[in-house]
């Protein structure tokens, strides 16, 4: 099973809440895995079990049970990155939900679904999260749910209510917090992490709607995900290119990035006469060439971008790709440039 990872951005408005609570934000990054501030580099993919463990982390040493509640409550939308646009400028909420679903690989890939399922005469935004992980995301979910019921009320007003939230998990803060920060009490122990809405807000319109800019935003999401089918070929390569230095660059990974699965990649690949394979070696001979020529990167350091764990593997697929060694083939380079 590949490790879902999810943006260092996820992360944003945390360290300030941590810090808020005579916290020290570095010790929890630290003790997450997570070793450096979001905020220097929030596009960089990190382990997603690092970013539940940073909120685990923050209720525990905050003492504050209710801290993904709090976060959800005092930090903007702004950690979403480019989602962010989808909410402010979709037409109607049901629009929002949709396309945020559709592109949620932008932020996390590989740890959660999301769906909206109908309950006759209302619907249920439902969140499926990775098994393995869920014993650990009591905070996140707690903080993914009140995000999800402030981005309804967006749409239908502060006053709003859902119909029901529910978690799969037994309360962790009192009861009244809850009741406080969701305008009810939710369902625990239930076998869903869920938020209920009426089918009438569904169509709740926004009055800040902007059809050009949200068709602007959905098409280079549409780019950065592989949903421009225009040239599969070029996304996929794309996308191993961003991952490889991560680690995590199977073809499970980036089928998630562009919102598909491994069998539907693969079908699609193989009608333009390719594998995901052959992209993934060719890129790579591409990428080692490319990160040759400059001369101030080590080989380990060359073979870490590339996505091997040895510099020996890198060396064999290199000589195996060009007849010679890297380091004979930027022996050779350097002289043929020093002979013009």
């Amino acid at each position: 099973m590949t490790e879902p990872l999810g943006r260092s951005r996820a992360l944003l408005g945390l360290t300030e809440a941590v810090a808020r609570h005579g916290v020290d934000p570095a010790a929890i990054l630290a003790k997450a895995g997570i070793g450096f501030n979001p905020a220097d580099d929030p596009e960089r993919w990190v382990p997603f079990r690092g970013i539940l463990a940073c909120y685990e982390l923050a209720a525990r040493e905050a003492n504050l049970p209710s801290f993904g509640l709090e976060l959800a409550r005092s930090r903007d939308f702004a950690f979403f990155g480019p989602l962010n646009l989808i909410l402010k400028y979709a037409p109607d909420f049901q629009t929002a939900l949709l396309e945020f679903k559709r592109f949620s690989s932008v932020q996390i890939a590989g740890a959660y679904e999301a769906d909206i399922v109908d309950m006759d005469g209302s619907f249920i935004y439902q969140f499926f999260l990775n098994e393995a992980l869920r014993p650990i995301s009591n905070q996140w979910v707690e903080e993914s749910l009140l995000t999800t019921l402030k981005v309804a009320r967006i749409f239908i007003g502060n006053s709003f209510t859902p119909g029901s939230v529910r978690f799969k998990h037994s309360p962790i803060s009192p009861i009244r917090k809850y009741a406080e920060y969701f305008g009810m009490v939710p369902e625990f122990d239930t076998e869903i992490d869920g938020i209920e809405f009426p089918d009438e807000v569904l169509q709740a319109k926004n009055r800040n709607e902007d059809h050009d800019v949200l068709a602007l935003v959905t098409s280079v999401l549409g780019e950065q995900t592989g949903w421009g089918r225009k040239n599969l070929p070029d996304n996929v390569r794309s996308l191993i290119r961003r991952f490889l230095p991560t680690g995590q660059f199977s073809i499970e990974i980036i089928a998630d990035q562009i919102c598909s699965n491994k069998r539907t990649l693969q079908r699609r690949l193989s009608r333009e006469g390719l594998t995901y394979d052959k992209l993934l070696e060719d890129t790579r001979r591409m990428m080692a060439t490319e990160l040759l020529e400059d001369g101030n990167l080590q080989l380990s350091t060359i073979a870490y971008h590339l996505g091997y764990r040895e510099q020996s593997t890198f060396n064999h697929a290199f000589k195996r790709w060009y007849g010679v060694t890297p380091g004979e083939w930027r022996k050779n380079s350097r002289g043929d440039m020093a002979d013009r």
